[in-house]
């Protein structure tokens, strides 16, 4: 699914307005309070099936896909409790099935939600938009308060110090499985064409055994050509500071100088520890459509990662579709201009 347009009726009580989003990149713009992370955070509060307990106040929100026969909203509906209340101060106070079921009314209160999908309402539950990929990510590195915590799921690992850490280690984690599922994909490639091979070798068909190992080694480089996308956007990006990714004998990224003295992710700077995490939660989608939320990613990247940001993620991964607020100029580059919606313009506060 991709977003084609977000409808808010009501917000705050006061504002009505609808966006339209591009297909493949829209850049939100706008001061201060304008509404940019609203916009974000109610797009995640749909694709979540309303699981955020964002404290957004609004009468209905609605994202229409491209596809038409798709939509999902979410309706806030409030109880009117006043006579309900009126009525419990005239009933006995012993009486607990009156107190309960006033209880139940307010639980039910907070939100309604609903999937329309081929014109046909169905109960919204937590699984109704699993087969939408989204990714929201947030700019953040603040040193882990509760050190407890830490001790507790990450013991022997002293190095985790910064919520960045806590990402990284969790994603390096799920890259080592992604590394073994290839492998396991290669070994199967392998054993196939092998039995193959042999039969060509055995006939002395030198045409035919050219002809399988070179078809061999294109269905291997397909299968690796999601991991050395990646491997090759972290090094273009990191080239200014001399750094190369690499792999260590138990397939843990790794960065090696110009010295041949390595780093650890955790050993990277702010900027590149929060580049690093969003290059491997794109590459592990491995190319699915995803819708991509991301609020001021320019925070700790410096100019010239920020002019090439977007376009980066669009070449790890085509199938993106990236909607992203911002205030930085340097990420509106020449191309993605026509791609801008200024949030002053629809009277969005948030």
């Amino acid at each position: 699914m991709k977003i084609k347009k977000i409808l808010v009726e009501k917000l705050w009580d006061k504002y009505t307005f609808s966006i339209d989003f591009d297909k493949q990149v829209t850049i939100l713009i706008g001061k201060n309070g304008s509404g940019k992370s609203t916009i974000l955070n109610l797009i995640n509060e749909l694709l979540s099936d309303g699981r955020n307990d964002n404290n957004y106040k609004f009468k209905k929100v609605e994202l229409s896909s491209f596809n038409k026969n798709r939509k999902i909203s979410i309706e806030q509906k409030s109880l009117q409790l006043g006579s309900e209340i009126e009525r419990l101060n005239s009933v006995n106070k012993e009486s607990i099935e009156e107190l309960k079921a006033l209880f139940d009314r307010i639980q039910q209160e907070i939100i309604t939600s609903s999937i329309l999908d081929d014109n046909k309402t169905i109960s919204s539950s937590p699984k109704s938009n699993k087969d939408i990929n989204y990714l929201f990510l947030t700019t953040f590195d603040m040193e882990v308060k509760n050190k407890e915590l830490v001790k507790k799921h990450y013991a022997g690992k002293s190095y985790i110090k910064t919520e960045l850490d806590i990402i990284l280690n969790d994603l390096i984690t799920n890259f080592k499985l992604y590394l073994l599922k290839v492998k396991e994909q290669v070994e199967k490639i392998q054993k196939k064409f092998d039995k193959e091979l042999e039969s060509y070798a055995h006939k002395n068909n030198m045409e035919g055994l050219t002809k399988k190992l070179l078809e061999k080694k294109i269905k291997i480089d397909k299968i690796y050509e999601n991991r050395d996308l990646f491997k090759s956007k972290i090094n273009e990006l990191f080239q200014d500071t001399e750094k190369e990714i690499t792999l260590d004998e138990n397939n843990s990224l790794i960065f090696q100088l110009k010295d041949k003295s390595y780093l650890t992710p955790y050993q990277l700077s702010s900027g590149e520890k929060q580049i690093l995490i969003i290059m491997l939660n794109i590459m592990l989608l491995e190319n699915k459509e995803t819708i991509l939320l991301m609020d001021e990613p320019e925070i700790s990247l410096h100019v010239e990662w920020q002019r090439v940001f977007i376009k980066t993620l669009l070449e790890l991964n085509s199938n993106l579709q990236i909607i992203i607020a911002t205030h930085s100029p340097a990420i509106v580059s020449k191309e993605f201009r026509s791609k801008v919606v200024n949030l002053s313009n629809f009277h969005v506060k948030g």
